[in-house]
């Protein structure tokens, strides 16, 4: 039996959310140093896939779903179905951190801009919910480019003329933007620039690019998707070497084409990806470990660093001359991660996914976009 879901995009979405668990959670073996350095690049390469899979996998659904003739109703029930997928967790853990700030944090109060996604839509925001900074470039890039591409193929009457202006105008937005936040306030790579949102939702528009060729070109990217892979390597390494390297990433240029870089790279590997599939029958545990992994990212995304805090707290001063008990707290709280985020998406997050799935709607997008999934 061959899933419907393609195994290869399910392992570049487990190999995001590993790589960002790990990444973060290294601050729970303080007597490692040396791990923590070779290893801290995985945080920042986690969200940059996560960021170009969920541009492909987003534009593949709208480039497939909208049409010349598409309506405003039409639009609203994509939007729809991604706050029905994306918002009840985003809230459900924003009550969980107020809950955790409020007891643990002296005066803490309340930023009510978590509420609409504008904590850090035009600068940095204040370290409460920490990764919601990337939820914030995602939810604004879902309500904007699909209304920019229907606008287009209102005007150009022409879907390849309608994505490819896409396209360029968010990819020279950002670029235009990053230049004037770069000049202007002497920013640096990190807070100031990558957790902006404005500033980076060209991150997903080369996912939304590669789902274009993906579905027009198929042919062609899959006899050289080898040749894409190798190419996306070097971007990568390219990427890597840029971003660990405090006298290069710091430049004018660098703090501009990093993320592009990045970002291109990965494109490149979805060819290969994309055309992974597997049978989900004789599939082997670690196979299904990592389908299971990639189902629960969002939930284990979410869950992972308020898991990681309460270790931080309640047991790390407890074993900080110890290196053996703190790589027993770090499995112990990767483990407890991922199984809380499959208790949250087995009673929550799915249930309400398959509420969203059964609203009535007569309109275009239902037709191809019903029984889906994510």
């Amino acid at each position: 039996m061959t899933s419907d879901r393609i195994f290869g995009l399910d392992f570049l979405r487990f190999l995001a959310i590993m790589l960002v668990v790990v990444g973060h959670g290294l601050t729970l073996m303080p007597s490692f140093p040396e791990i923590k350095i070779f290893f801290r690049i995985f945080d920042f390469i986690g969200v940059e896939l996560f960021f170009v899979l969920s541009g492909f996998l987003i534009g593949t659904i709208f480039l497939k779903t909208f049409s010349c003739q598409s309506s405003v109703s039409d639009l609203v029930y994509f939007w729809k179905r991604r706050w029905w997928r994306t918002l009840p967790n985003y809230y459900l853990f924003v009550l969980i951190n107020f809950i955790g700030f409020s007891f643990l944090k002296d005066e803490f109060s309340f930023d009510w801009r978590y509420l609409f996604f504008l904590q850090n839509l035009i600068g940095p925001h204040s370290g409460f919910f920490s990764v919601s900074w990337s939820l914030t470039v995602e939810e604004w890039f879902y309500l904007s480019v699909p209304l920019v591409f229907i606008v287009g193929l209102r005007v150009f009457k022409s879907r390849a003329i309608a994505i490819w202006s896409t396209v360029g105008l968010v990819t020279v937005a950002s670029l235009m933007a990053r230049y004037q936040y770069v000049v202007g306030f002497d920013a640096t790579w990190n807070n100031e620039i990558r957790q902006v949102a404005v500033l980076r939702l060209d991150s997903l528009i080369y996912g939304v690019a590669a789902a274009w060729l993906w579905l027009n070109h198929k042919e062609f990217l899959t006899r050289y998707k080898m040749h894409f892979f190798v190419l996306g390597v070097c971007f990568l390494g390219a990427g890597i070497v840029i971003r660990n390297d405090p006298e290069i990433n710091q430049t004018h240029w660098m703090l501009l084409l990093l993320f592009p870089i990045l970002s291109v790279g990965i494109s490149c590997w979805l060819p290969v990806l994309a055309a992974w599939r597997s049978s989900i029958e004789g599939e082997g545990a670690l196979a299904r470990s990592i389908r299971n992994i990639s189902v629960w990212s969002y939930s284990l995304y979410l869950v992972h660093v308020p898991a990681m805090e309460g270790f931080s707290i309640f047991v790390l001063p407890k074993i900080l001359d110890n290196y053996f008990l703190q790589l027993c707290a770090f499995l112990i709280w990767i483990f407890l991660a991922i199984f809380a985020s499959s208790l949250i998406y087995r009673f929550f997050e799915k249930p309400i996914m398959d509420m969203r799935d059964g609203v009535p709607d007569d309109s275009l997008i239902k037709s191809v976009l019903g029984g889906r999934r994510g």
